[in-house]
C-alpha cells in the first residue's frame, strides 16, 4: 500500500490503513556499553537429572514421569 501511495483503503467490508507505532530501539549488544544492560538469571529444569533421580526412586515435588505412546503405522 505505502508503494502505491495510498494510506487508506476502503471496501464494501473494511477500512484499512496504517497506524502509528513507537520507535524500535535497535541493538547491537556487543557494541553497547555495559551501563544499558540489565542482568538476567535464571532458572530451568533440568529434565535428565529429574528423570534420572526419579527412575532412582527419588520422589520429586513438582515433577513426575508419564509414559508416552506412538502410533506406528506399518
Amino acid at each position: 500500500m505505502t508503494d502505491a501511495g495510498v494510506s487508506e483503503l476502503y471496501t464494501e467490508n473494511y477500512h484499512v490503513e496504517f497506524g502509528r507505532k513507537s520507535e524500535k530501539v535497535i541493538v547491537d549488544e556487543k557494541k553497547l556499553p555495559v551501563d544499558y544492560m540489565s542482568e538476567k538469571i535464571s532458572y530451568t529444569p533440568n529434565k535428565a537429572k529429574i528423570k534420572a533421580d526419579i527412575k532412582a526412586g527419588k520422589t520429586i515435588n513438582g515433577a513426575s514421569l508419564e509414559s508416552n505412546r506412538g502410533l506406528k503405522i506399518l
